[in-house]
């Protein structure tokens, strides 16, 4: 997944098995808002089941939204609370986030026409 504002390119790949996550690993060039963000993601949901991740990432992008969220499930995340006040952020950030839920949506979609 690229960046629209920054040179940030994050290729996420996660393995999952019996719904749940096993491993999540990310490679590319992205700076250091983004590479910590998605560093920090990839342990939260590791040996987390599909819904137990899906609600981690749903209350990260609420805290990043400036909305109402759970500060304990997201962890060491949570240092990422203000980053929803400079919006030129948002995309560092939640890049590598919006790659795992892409990955999860098509695991989902796969558990449901196997």
């Amino acid at each position: 997944m690229a960046s629209d504002s920054c040179i940030d390119d994050i290729t996420v790949q996660a393995k999952f098995k019996d719904g749940t996550i096993e491993d999540v690993a990310f490679d590319g060039v992205a700076c250091a808002i983004s590479t910590s963000a998605t560093d920090i993601m990839s342990e939260l949901v590791k040996d987390k089941t599909l819904e137990e991740a899906q609600e981690i990432i749903d209350n990260y992008m609420a805290m990043v939204d400036e909305k109402e969220y759970d500060e304990d499930l997201l962890e060491e995340a949570i240092a990422f609370q203000n980053v929803g006040r400079q919006a030129n952020r948002i995309k560092c950030a939640t890049i590598g986030w919006n790659a795992l839920q892409e990955l999860i949506d098509n695991e989902k979609k796969e558990e449901n026409n196997g």
